[in-house]
């Protein structure tokens, strides 16, 4: 899809003032996506001007909106600890679901605290926006006439004005001649006191007005056109969507297995209630969260139907063949996801209209926030979508290589936003993404370009007079990073220089030492260098490294992550292959520690990270040097923490198993271990992110991934149980390595061992690349 730069002259309507002056930003729409949006661009110093149609903030949850889908009886379906804004927690007096007038109050709050309310001009109307030369025209007019439309120019638009405004109504209901009321249109159920009523849609809105009517109602029924998942909002007592803290390392597919177990033995057999048996996996649908409805059918309040066949009069045909009248029919069948003023320039919400629901991929700084549902919390999910905005528009004036970089991802990327999910087909998953994959896919973008996250961004609440230093902040520190322009090394070091770091860029290859450099993030000032370093197996070319780095006017940490396998049996190696392993390895890193220690005792807050392997904790039987050589530094590593604590010293070692790199590939192509792919093989972002949390959080050993952290303990704890283990696991691991391979040959690779060329193995070509 060709993406346009808004060269068309656009058209200024008779009759309608213009104004020459440009502003950075529009925004339409103060719900909690405008919001979120608005703080992005406040704590980036991005200019903008925020438009409301309304009186006050709030969007949807405002009940006394007209035109608002808010009934007095809706709740969050997602609990307060999983809904708030970074940053910004909801009330601990909350309670675990609040009330929409709960949630309208902290939108308001959210709005003040940050000083989001004198930028919003309320009861003003975006009639419509029109591409120009160099951005952007936007229409405006009071809502009440008072004064004549006005159009302002801007470089960028967000459309934030929400989804839920225009009702989507069955064409098969046009010949009922009763009262047909839209979901969006129910308030409260006295209306419906005696009445005959049927609701359409069992979808979280449906099954709350089936339960408020179903106790005034004479008759009141339920149309379904398939199977739901219903999840009760507790489980065991606590929250149902925290049942899954601490359980990310479980293979999603085993997760979801369990899930579906719990809630068979928890909620039972749903046609005991007269409804249908889902007909998909969990969270292949939006699933209805609570079971209010469960009761009500229980209690006889609302009866079930099946789908509608057709409509006559006041009398409705179900597809099993019953005939009933009604004198109301409800249709909560969702809403068309519509922005009305973007007329022609956002067609759809899918992922190929908009780049992670959000960027248009047809007209450059177009972006849309809060169209896309997902299958968790909404605020925190705006406010990491705005982050990359802000960002975006920021780096188009200070980086435009940059920002040229993100316009060919845009165009061209299109990174997973259902983490395997099957959705079933319905007009509802238009757009739809899994929260947990739209997250790690914000992430690594955020990690390739070298921004922050929305909870890495400082707090900038009008109440604290300014932003506030994060516990994640590594603003002013300087971190020496060897292996830098590896797979993993690159990442690590875009992430802490997003974070406000100095990077000291060490590796062997001076043209991508000086690329990577010039591509980090530099916005606190920071002045990033280079250090080639000819060879880490070279005792003489460390300590010439060492000196360098000691004479650094301030060293804060070391992150030694270079190192290097060369593989193969060990009655095939050399003494110089065996030597040069160890000497990168594990000599090269103790070398550079024990020289530079005085140097990191002048810092407040010193700290060394090892970048170690899974292969270090669990022996495997293809590469008993490099397992040497990463069971020793493991060692060093865990000895060290204990003997510099009492210095102020943390030490850390990060333990990765398969990271998706051209090394991986390597192995992957001549026979790597089964066991490295019983889970997909971790992003190098992913893995950076374990390396950022040991330089902000230091503990002693940290595995990115927790099943390999369980993997390891296991190991330790029954040595003699491994030969066992390892067979097992090369059974499990065995249908992900040939997935891996298939990918691989997708992508053009090669992965028969005899496409592959005869020279050892290398975690990095030379000594002194990322070991990832």
């Amino acid at each position: 899809m060709k993406r346009q730069s808004c060269d068309t002259e656009a058209v200024v309507p008779q009759g309608v003032a213009a104004e020459a002056r440009t502003v950075g930003v529009c925004i339409v729409g103060a719900g909690p996506a405008g919001l979120a949006a608005a703080r992005a661009l406040r704590a980036h110093g991005v200019p903008y001007e925020h438009f409301e149609r309304h009186d006050r903030v709030g969007g949807i949850w405002d009940v006394e909106r007209p035109g608002g889908p808010m009934y007095d009886s809706a709740h969050f379906i997602s609990s307060r600890t999983r809904s708030g804004f970074h940053h910004f927690p909801m009330p601990d007096d909350y309670p675990d679901y609040p009330s929409h007038r709960q949630v309208l109050t902290y939108v308001e709050d959210f709005a003040h605290s940050f000083g989001l309310l004198d930028a919003v001009s309320f009861g003003v109307e975006v009639q419509r926006i029109t591409s120009s030369a160099d951005g952007w025209l936007v229409e405006t007019s009071p809502v009440d006439g008072s004064e004549p439309p006005t159009v302002r120019h801007y470089r960028a638009v967000i459309c934030a004005s929400g989804a839920q405004w225009f009702p989507r109504i069955p064409d098969s209901l046009d010949g009922f001649t009763g009262e047909l009321i839209p979901g969006r249109d129910y308030r409260n159920p006295d209306p419906f006191i005696g009445t005959s009523t049927l609701v359409i849609g069992a979808g979280n809105s449906g099954c709350d007005i089936a339960v408020d009517i179903g106790r005034v109602a004479n008759r009141c029924a339920l149309s379904l056109r398939r199977g739901y998942w219903f999840i009760p909002k507790h489980i065991s007592g606590v929250p149902s969507d925290t049942l899954d803290d601490g359980l990310e390392w479980i293979p999603r597919r085993l997760r979801r297995f369990l899930s579906e177990l719990t809630l068979r033995l928890v909620v039972g057999d749903l046609r005991r209630f007269g409804l249908p048996k889902p007909d998909h996996r969990l969270l292949d649908s939006h699933p209805t969260v609570g079971t209010r409805i469960l009761d009500s059918l229980a209690h006889g309040d609302v009866v079930a139907r099946p789908d509608i066949r057709r409509v006559e009069g006041r009398t409705v045909e179900f597809v099993d063949g019953r005939r009933e009248e009604f004198d109301r029919i409800i249709a909560a069948t969702g809403y068309e996801p519509r922005v009305p003023y973007a007329k022609g320039l956002i067609t759809s919400i899918d992922e190929d209209e908009l780049y992670l629901g959000t960027f248009s991929r047809r007209h450059r700084n177009l972006f849309v926030l809060g169209l896309n549902e997902s299958n968790s919390g909404g605020f925190m999910l705006f406010d990491e979508a705005a982050s990359i905005v802000a960002q975006y528009v920021v780096s188009q004036d200070r980086d435009p290589s940059r920002a040229a970089r993100f316009d060919e991802r845009i165009a061209h990327h299109h990174p997973d936003l259902l983490g395997g999910l099957h959705l079933s087909s319905s007009p509802r998953h238009q757009g739809y993404v899994d929260s947990g994959a739209f997250v790690r896919a914000i992430r690594k973008t955020l990690g390739d370009m070298g921004w922050v996250g929305a909870d890495q961004e400082p707090n900038r609440s009008t109440e604290g007079g300014g932003p506030v230093r994060e516990r994640g902040d590594l603003r002013g520190e300087v971190i020496a990073l060897t292996g830098a322009t590896g797979g993993l090394g690159a990442h690590v070091a875009l992430r802490a220089a997003a974070r406000g770091a100095t990077i000291i860029a060490i590796d062997v290859d001076l043209h991508r030492l000086e690329h990577l450099v010039r591509t980090l993030p530099a916005e606190d000032g920071q002045k990033h260098r280079a250090i080639v370093c000819a060879d880490l197996a070279d005792p003489v070319a460390v300590e010439q490294l060492a000196q360098e780095l000691i004479a650094l006017p301030k060293l804060d940490a070391l992150v030694s992550n270079a190192g290097m396998a060369i593989g193969g049996e060990i009655d095939d190696r050399t003494d110089e292959d065996l030597n040069r392993e160890i000497r990168v390895n594990l000599v090269a890193p103790l070398q550079l520690t024990r020289s530079v220690l005085p140097r990191l005792r002048a810092s407040q807050r010193p700290r060394i990270v090892f970048t170690g392997s899974l292969g270090g904790v669990i022996a495997m039987g293809t590469d008993p040097i490099y397992a040497a050589s990463k069971f020793g530094l493991r060692g060093a590593a865990l000895s060290l923490h204990l003997a510099l604590r009492r210095e102020g010293i943390a030490v850390s070692i990060v333990q990765p198993s398969a990271i998706d790199t051209p090394m991986l590939e390597r192995e992957a192509a001549i026979g790597a271990e089964p066991s490295q792919f019983i889970t997909a093989p971790q992003t190098p972002d992913d893995v950076a992110g374990t390396v950022i949390r040991a330089l902000i959080s230091p503990r002693p050993e940290t595995y990115p991934q927790r099943l390999d952290g369980l993997l390891a303990r296991v190991a330790m704890l029954a040595p003699n149980m491994l030969p066992g283990l390892t067979r097992f696991a090369d059974r499990l691991g065995r249908p992900g390595l040939e997935r891996y391979r298939a990918r691989m040959r997708q992508r053009g690779r090669q992965t028969a061992p005899d496409q592959v060329s005869g020279n050892p193995l290398t975690r990095q070509g030379q000594a002194g690349v990322n070991s990832g």
